[in-house]
């Protein structure tokens, strides 16, 4: 029997690590087809699903197609990777690439059904209807600038409308100057509403499930009062945002009352708890209400700049109200807005004071009317809104879940593709200086010291 020389031995052994490293990348290309085990490497996690999205596709009960009105090798890379990663997550769910210009016939289908398609858009087809997405909505813009990508959002709501038996409806108020954003819209938009701004009345405010009065500075007419009174005694809900300074608002403010809620005439300060420099920028801390429950799992704050305290009653025995958003020790307000200095000064009242509040009555027929309220304009401003390392968006959107009764609505930051800005409070600005300013520099001359002193002992 021969010897095996040494150079054998190498041979063999080189062969060996071939065939491992060839087996081993074929059962990891497996895993990944299978299990989504592709790495994210990305700076912002360009293609990693969030939790709320993994929870609804591990949810869907009947099959799910999404079809994209493209070749596929035509589709941007980084949306196909991301749809295809929803395909791998979820066996209901099947992704399918449909060029327009060879399979007409396909969007001559549900064009007979109302549904305006375009190139590259896409189409979510389920149990409970069919929701278009138009290409344009996945793309984020800053003026002239792309900054990001917004198809989860987009794409894990079009996959719960799809497979609801219900659609919702939101109704914004018109006539009184509000003042609502984009982004509020769009948050209700991409949540499945139906969006509508009109005049209160009686009839128009009979199909919404929610109705949003947003910083109006006139007060709402006996008529618009009354409709909106007869609303919630047939168990609507409304969310109400009143900002500090505006005038008198006898009407709405007595309907409010019958909700234990009361605005107050004034303006909230923290010494300690605020972003961006100013005591104005409050970081509210969350009570125990149902809406934050959200916020028990996820540990993000949200600021509410430029907000006026509520005072929460008694006196509508059939109201329950309470806290949803609370300043900290540290607040004080001022009476008014002609305030000369922002430094808490003598005769300031001081805190907490409730910054937003719920309140809930059964009806009649013993469902529950809600009320969500908020003394601030600003904390659903595009700006704040758009900052994602602020949980403004998802504070609302738990909000709108609440006065709807359902947890179907979800917020999804879009993924960037440029930096993003962090939100720093005022103590983490603190404890940053005295750890790069003070901590670090001592540290290394305190090791300096400690080197020298033992050379010199050598």
């Amino acid at each position: 029997m021969k010897k095996l020389t040494e150079k054998k031995v190498y041979r063999l052994v080189l062969i060996g690590a071939l065939i491992l490293f060839i087996l081993t990348n074929i059962f990891f290309s497996l895993a990944s087809a299978r299990w989504t085990l592709r790495l994210d490497t990305t700076e912002n996690k360009l293609y990693e699903l969030s939790t709320t999205t993994l929870d609804v596709l591990s949810g869907l009960e009947s099959d799910t197609k999404v079809y994209v009105l493209e070749n596929e090798a035509d589709f941007p890379a980084v949306l196909r990777e991301l749809l295809s990663r929803y395909a791998r997550t979820s066996d209901k769910l099947s992704i399918e690439y449909i060029d327009p210009y060879e399979n007409p016939v396909f969007l001559d289908g549900y064009m007979q059904q109302g549904i305006s398609l375009s190139e590259s858009d896409i189409l979510v087809d389920g149990a409970g209807g069919v929701k278009r997405i138009g290409y344009d909505e996945l793309l984020v813009y800053s003026g002239d600038s792309f900054t990001g990508i917004d198809l989860e959002q987009k794409l894990t709501s079009a996959i719960i409308y799809a497979n609801s038996q219900e659609h919702r409806s939101v109704l914004f108020t018109s006539g009184h100057n509000e003042r609502s954003t984009k982004s509020l819209e769009a948050l209700f938009e991409g949540n499945n509403y139906a969006v509508s701004t009109q005049p209160l009345t009686q009839e128009g405010s009979a199909g919404a499930d929610i109705i949003v009065i947003a910083s109006p500075t006139r007060d709402l007419t006996e008529s618009e009062a009354a409709a909106l009174s007869a609303y919630l005694s047939r168990g609507g809900s409304l969310m109400v945002f009143l900002e500090p300074g505006v005038n008198d608002f006898p009407l709405l403010s007595g309907l409010l009352a019958e909700w234990n809620i009361v605005f107050d005439d004034d303006v909230v300060f923290d010494s300690r708890y605020y972003v961006d420099g100013n005591p104005i920028n409050i970081i509210p801390l969350y009570t125990t209400h149902e809406i934050n429950t959200y916020f028990t799992d996820n540990q993000y704050f949200l600021t509410v700049p430029s907000c006026r305290s509520i005072t929460l009653t008694a006196a509508a025995g059939d109201a329950d109200a309470e806290p949803v958003l609370v300043s900290s020790s540290y607040s004080y307000a001022k009476a008014g807005t002609q305030y000369t200095s922002a430094e808490k000064e003598t005769g300031d009242a001081e805190g907490s004071f409730v910054l937003a509040a719920a309140s809930e009555k059964k009806t009649a027929s013993g469902e529950a009317a809600r009320v969500f309220a908020a003394g601030s304009r600003y904390i659903y401003s595009d700006d704040i809104m758009g900052t994602e390392s602020l949980a403004n968006s998802e504070f609302l959107t738990q909000a709108a879940n609440y006065l709807a009764g359902s947890a179907s609505g979800v917020s999804i930051p879009a993924k960037t593709v440029g930096s993003t800005l962090m939100a720093v409070t005022r103590g983490q600005e603190v404890i940053a200086g005295i750890v790069l300013i003070g901590l670090i520099p001592v540290g290394i001359l305190a090791a300096g010291i400690t080197v020298r002193v033992r050379r010199e002992k050598l």
